[in-house]
């Protein structure tokens, strides 16, 4: 008995490859003329967007009064897309009582 070599029948060729579409760029983010920051920590109800006053750029820090207590944030590092805006983040520090 004599061994034969077998051969398979050749492949069908796969079409040729399409190439990627260029990437989308993402969309530059806009300024930033409300002067709203983001607020991180601090007491329950105080809203996590504020409004600072036409500071540009915005401040190291940001005092707000809420519930006859100043509340304390610091400006980090970090910015939040808000409706395609980056915001400053202010993370909460301490709270002092309001002086009468």
């Amino acid at each position: 008995m004599s061994a034969h070599a077998r051969s398979d029948p050749p492949e069908p060729s796969d079409p040729p490859a399409m190439p990627d579409p260029p990437p989308v760029p993402d969309p530059a983010p806009r300024p930033n003329p409300a002067g709203l920051v983001v607020l991180r920590g601090g007491p329950p109800g105080l809203s996590p967007l504020h409004r600072i006053p036409e500071a540009q750029p915005a401040p190291s820090r940001v005092v707000i009064t809420f519930y006859g207590r100043h509340q304390h944030f610091e400006r980090t590092r970090r910015t939040e897309s808000v409706r395609d805006v980056q915001l400053p983040v202010f993370q909460w520090t301490y709270s002092t009582a309001v002086a009468e």
